[in-house]
């Protein structure tokens, strides 16, 4: 984890604490997967929460890769679901945060009360491409 993607972290569980809602655990499946996707959506040029082989979150954390990037697979860690929130053009956690917290939908997914582990992922490359992914236990 860079200490920009710890920063987000801890922003969210902040959030969270201010809003009345538990913190979210770091879980590595689902950091792998969301910096997975974020070097993805860099390198190969596009932003989405679908990649070009039409792979979705849920499909990239039960198949273990995004694109060309592989990772260990997360079926073992069993989720109900994966919701993800991403960005594109950010520099900075204040400002993707900023702009996740001023979305209503990207708000809701950082305050959901369901969700009980995060990873959160930063491309390698341009450090503008952020992907979180929200995942709760069975």
């Amino acid at each position: 984890m860079t200490a920009d993607e710890q920063t987000v972290f801890e922003m969210i569980n902040d959030a969270r604490a201010t809003a009345g809602v538990g913190p979210l655990e770091w879980c590595d499946g689902l950091y792998a997967c969301a910096k997975a996707h974020s070097n993805d959506m860099c390198v190969r040029g596009f932003f989405s929460h679908t990649n070009p082989e039409g792979e979705d979150p849920s499909d990239r954390g039960r198949l273990g890769h995004a694109g060309s990037y592989t990772f260990t697979p997360i079926v073992s860690y069993p989720y109900v679901r994966i919701n993800e929130n991403i960005a594109y053009g950010y520099s900075t956690p204040a400002e993707v945060m900023n702009a996740w917290m001023n979305s209503p939908g990207h708000r809701a997914n950082i305050l959901n009360s369901g969700s009980t582990h995060i990873g959160v992922g930063n491309c390698d490359q341009c450090g503008s491409h952020w992907t979180l992914n929200f995942g709760n236990r069975w």
